[in-house]
């Protein structure tokens, strides 16, 4: 918004987290749902905002990422290019 409450780019995201991770962690939030999905730090999307929660381990290699009442680990690696 500019100062005077006008939208310059409308908000995608309800809620952005994760700085620290190796991927941010993004949030839709529309009426009583509530989308989550990964983006790298140049805001490519990496896992579809489709998952109901995605939680990384503690050693930060490793996430849950869990839809439809089922849940899937997955290893994460950068690759340089």
């Amino acid at each position: 918004m500019d100062f005077d409450d006008n939208v310059i780019i409308p908000a995608i995201y309800s809620e952005i987290s994760g700085v620290t991770a190796p991927l941010l962690t993004v949030t839709i939030s529309e009426k009583n749902t509530k989308r989550v999905g990964l983006l790298d730090h140049s805001g490519n999307v990496v896992f579809p905002i489709e998952y109901e929660s995605i939680k990384w381990l503690k050693d930060k290699k490793h996430l849950v990422c869990c839809k439809n009442g089922c849940c899937e680990m997955y290893q994460y690696t950068r690759i340089e290019h």
